[in-house]
């Protein structure tokens, strides 16, 4: 509530810490994916991990990943869709919601801004997403 009273320092803030990360190479998703099928396991739990962390950016290779004939790469991959589709838990992404929601909420010409520039950020990323969704929501 606090920060609603002081737009402009919480725009400020706002911006210093939610910041817009860049794409994953797709040759990285890809990579990570074929990790998933490896004989190694910590190999295959960290791909998971790293995956999950791309997040949505990863989710058409995660699909095809899901219709492997490999079991386990199935049971990763499908594990991964399941957490991409369901509320987010992660602190990171509740921070970038709430952030999102707060420059909405201050809606000023510098709040827009702000969004706009989230907005820019890698397709499938939950700050580019959320701040895009913000942006049509807002008045002209």
């Amino acid at each position: 509530v606090a920060l609603g009273r002081t737009p402009d320092a919480t725009l400020k803030l706002l911006a210093d810490r939610i910041t817009v990360r860049p794409a994953a190479p797709a040759e990285r998703i890809s990579k990570l994916v074929g990790a998933l099928g490896g004989p190694d396991f910590a190999a295959r739990q960290a791909a998971a991990k790293e995956l999950g962390e791309i997040g949505a950016e990863a989710e058409a290779a995660l699909r095809a990943a899901a219709a492997s004939p490999a079991g386990e790469v199935r049971r990763l991959a499908g594990e991964l869709l399941d957490r991409l589709a369901a509320p987010p838990t992660d602190p990171a992404e509740l921070r970038i919601l709430r952030a999102v929601e707060l420059a909405e909420g201050i809606g000023t010409p510098a709040a827009r801004d702000l969004l706009t520039r989230w907005a820019a950020g890698p397709a499938r990323h939950r700050l580019t997403t959320e701040a895009a969704a913000a942006l049509r929501r807002l008045p002209r």
